[in-house]
């Protein structure tokens, strides 16, 4: 230091030691006002003050100059009251314009601090704000820098790098003594720096001691006290904490593991718990006395909407007093997104008075959209071997508890399968390593545009099957047209640089209908998709009114339909149909279950590639309400193998599975035949609905050969 500096300090001027003694009711006051304006404000300024006591303390500075100083800590952000509360409390970052308006506080600090009285040195350090040592960024010259203001710019800085800002983090202690080192010269006091740089670096329980004994000792301190615990308050021994009584409130909650926000009736954080801060990387220091708004954390309604101000819930309890449960979701600081259950409730005091609303909310990320199921299925589930996606087996298995996780917790669930188009001419021209290549990465695409949430599974040779969580018909038909584009836009260099095309059929879980059901109504989609041109996407419809008319309202058909072999009116007890579906035997027999299963069907015999069972209608009400009394048939169901073999010759012959089923009533003194053979068409219809299948003909029974099963 120099002589002058020296002197500065050793023999402090009259109105210095006045200052010391009779401003102390006006340094309180002024304190209070600013804290009353903006709590983290007043929160650093005390900071500020201190640490400057612990540099004074430490360097034996006289006790009048120090206290001049610790004023001057304590009150150097006071124009702040002057800046408007839009300003203080904006959770987001400044514009060009409202910085130039907090930039003005050191003014209306200079008027507030003159106007109170207190000493010019006091004024003139607050004047010099943001001025830096070497003149570069000062109004005046570097010699005219009062040593008042030196210290003090060096102790706001220290602090402000060592708490956590809004838009930035918080620096080490270490980290923050080298900036200032780093900006000693320019920004800084060279000897200050170095000054104070040991304090930090020699600060130990002693001199922590002392500075609480000091400031316990201040007079103009008692309001200080009450707003802030003197206990490990300095900076450079630790983190601040609150009172006592806060201390027992701040324990309780924190050990909560539900993140707890508490405002009061203006809107102001008074609380936010460490489960809080852990679910949005926002600390409490940072946000604690600020105006709540949605934006602080990302805050999200279910369908991905921001929430403005005006919406908010918690605001919303403030105005009506009223309890609320929402499901949102916010944004931690590291850009990730974290889904929240939150209950919203006021909070009243002993008379039922309204002074605040409380939001305590649950992180349910990992059930949210399924993701919980899905990560559970990926610890356990079984895998296709070539694609790598989850295989039939497994799809099966989770299937039931996927759709009933996603019915308890109100979610639509969509179903989208689809098929690589004419596969077998890949096979044919590429080669099979090429087909086995086209099918990798079909899966590959597939599993990049579904969602974490979704599940991706290979349903049996080149047909895949997504399950959509939280995903209506509508968002599902979006997503699979976006699939279609991705796969229609890929070169595959095992085909010298052509394209897959894929067909899509789409349905979504309708309630009391499991995901079976819906799985057929969507491959009924996908089979209309081929029959409608292939690269297409169809959403499969489970009105009513939608499902093939019965047989007295159909429309004559030139061509052999369901309804044409069906559409015999006379009396008959048996009914014989073949059935051609291009999925391989070991699928269909899946199928067929599943139609099996929903009826609850009895087996009487099983042979090699045949089986007959029994149905009876009590155990299949859906179908009872067609018939005036219960009902009984036998079901004999075969699988052949065969070669499909069209006369077409662009049409490439295919390997298929041919089902012949022959469906006869038990009773021979049925007397309502009609309502039975009516019954005995829709149960045909609903198998058929399952294999997804066209009926055969006798034009097409000339293309198709026979082939023994492997």
């Amino acid at each position: 230091m120099t002589s002058q500096e020296t002197a500065e300090i050793e023999s402090p001027t009259k109105a210095v030691l006045d200052s010391a003694g009779a401003s102390m009711a006006i340094a309180s006051a002024l304190f209070t006002a600013l804290q009353a304006k903006h709590a983290p404000t007043a929160f650093h300024c005390l900071r500020v003050g201190q640490n400057i006591t612990a540099w004074g303390l430490f360097h034996n500075l006289p006790m009048a100059q120090l206290t001049n100083f610790e004023v001057l800590g304590l009150l150097h952000d006071i124009g702040k009251i002057g800046v408007p509360e839009r300003i203080l409390q904006k959770p987001s970052k400044l514009t060009d314009e409202e910085r130039a308006i907090m930039a003005v506080h050191p003014k209306v600090g200079v008027e507030i601090l003159r106007s109170a009285g207190l000493t010019d040195s006091i004024v003139q350090s607050v004047d010099c704000i943001g001025e830096w040592f070497d003149g570069t960024n000062a109004t005046g010259v570097a010699s005219k820098l009062p040593f008042a203001s030196r210290i003090l710019a060096i102790a706001d800085a220290f602090d402000s790098m060592i708490t956590e800002q809004r838009y930035r983090k918080r620096l080490s202690k270490a980290d923050a003594l080298a900036e200032l080192i780093k900006k000693s010269g320019t920004q800084f006091d060279p000897k200050l720096v170095h000054s104070f740089v040991a304090v930090a670096e020699k600060y130990d329980s002693k001199l922590h001691e002392a500075v609480q004994q000091r400031w316990e000792n201040h007079g103009f301190i008692e309001n200080v006290v009450r707003l802030f615990s003197h206990e490990n308050i300095l900076q450079y021994g630790g983190v601040a904490t609150n009172s006592l009584t806060s201390i027992f409130h701040h324990r309780l909650t924190d050990h909560m593991n539900d993140g707890v926000i508490f405002i009061d009736t203006e809107g102001k954080i008074v609380e936010w718990n460490r489960a809080a801060e852990a679910l949005s990387g926002r600390s409490r220091s940072v946000l604690c006395h600020q105006q709540w708004h949605p934006e602080l954390i990302g805050m999200r309604d279910e369908s991905g909407a921001e929430i403005q101000s005006t919406a908010c819930p918690l605001r919303d309890v403030l105005a009506t007093s009223r309890f609320n449960v929402r499901r949102l979701s916010v944004q931690h600081r590291d850009g990730s997104r974290r889904a929240i259950q939150v209950q919203f409730m006021p909070v009243n005091d002993d008379r039922g008075v309204l002074r605040g609303a409380a939001m305590i909310f649950d992180d349910i990320t990992r059930q949210k959209n399924l993701e919980q199921a899905v990560q559970h299925l990926h610890q356990r589930a079984s895998r296709d071997p070539l694609t790598k996606v989850f295989n039939r087996a497994e799809l099966n298995l989770q299937l039931t508890r996927f759709t009933e996780l996603a019915a308890s917790r109100t979610m639509p669930v969509s179903i989208i399968i689809c098929d690589i188009d004419f596969f077998k001419r890949i096979n044919d021209t590429y080669g099979h390593a090429a087909g086995d290549e086209a099918l990798v990465t079909f899966a590959s695409i597939l599993k990049e545009c579904a969602r974490s949430s979704d599940l991706v599974a290979r349903y049996g040779g080149e047909e895949f099957v997504i399950v959509c969580g939280d995903c209506d018909a509508d968002s599902a038909l979006q997503k699979a047209e976006e699939i279609r584009k991705t796969i229609a836009a890929t070169p595959l260099p095992v085909l010298r640089g052509k394209c897959l095309s894929a067909s899509f059929g789409v349905a979504q879980i309708i309630p009391g209908e499991s995901g079976q059901d819906t799985i057929n109504l969507a491959d009924s989609a996908l089979l209309r998709a081929k029959q409608n041109g292939r690269n297409r996407v169809e959403l499969g419809c489970p009105k009513q009114d939608e499902r093939p008319a019965p047989v007295d309202q159909a429309e004559p058909q030139a061509s052999s339909t369901w309804l044409q072999w069906l559409g015999n009116r006379t009396v008959d007890r048996s009914k014989t149909c073949d059935i051609l579906t291009s999925v391989p035997q070991e699928i269909a027999i899946q199928k067929i279950g599943g139609f099996l299963d929903d009826w609850q069907a009895e087996l009487i015999d099983s042979e090699d590639d045949k089986i007959t069972v029994r149905l009876d209608t009590r155990k299949a009400p859906q179908y009872a309400r067609l018939t005036d009394r219960d009902a009984c048939f036998t079901l004999e169901i075969k699988l052949q193998e065969v070669e499909y073999l069209p006369d077409d010759e662009r049409v490439a012959a295919k390997m298929q599975t041919m089902i012949t089923s022959c469906l006869k009533t038990t009773s021979r003194r049925d007397r309502r035949l009609g309502n039975i053979n009516e019954l005995m068409q829709h149960v045909l219809e609903s198998m058929n609905r399952y294999l997804v299948g066209e009926i055969v003909d006798d034009k097409k029974r000339q293309c198709i050969r026979i082939h023994s099963r492997r």
